[in-house]
């Protein structure tokens, strides 16, 4: 894990000896991991790392985001999960061997194009209600 150095109040300088105790606390593998302090803009890591892990996040939100999108209305349940862990399985292999992150993207919306969808069907419904209150001190 990745924290950056901070020298402000608030105890933020105990952040990373806290996420630690927690780590080795939930044990199951995390004990093993170790809190990094670096500068806030990565560079400390290289450059190729930095833009690896900007990377990383980006696609993994993207596909997280379409399989969102596709998930009501796929036809045959599951699927888009399957195409999900497809999706980070190709991505993963792409980063780890320095292979082009272009063609693995390409790759990976074909997969996601290929997942039969019923947009005739109503999708997810929500609800937002709240309270608006105003208070006067007079």
């Amino acid at each position: 894990m990745w924290l950056n150095q901070s020298d402000i109040a608030c105890n933020i300088k105990l952040y990373p000896y806290h996420i630690q105790k927690i780590l080795t606390r939930h044990g199951k593998g995390f004990e093993k991991a170790r809190v990094y302090l670096g500068e806030l803009s990565l560079f400390d890591l290289g450059f190729k790392a930095s833009t690896n892990t900007y990377f990383a996040y980006m696609f993994g939100g993207l596909f997280r985001s379409i399989g969102c999108k596709i998930r009501p209305y796929e036809i045959n349940k599951g699927q888009t999960n399957a195409a999900l862990r497809t999706a980070g399985s190709i991505m993963g292999t792409a980063f780890l061997t320095g292979g082009s992150k272009e063609k693995a993207l390409k790759e990976i919306m074909s997969i996601f194009k290929q997942i039969p969808v019923n947009k005739k069907k109503f999708g997810p419904r929500w609800e937002y209600s709240g309270i608006c209150m105003s208070g006067t001190t007079e």
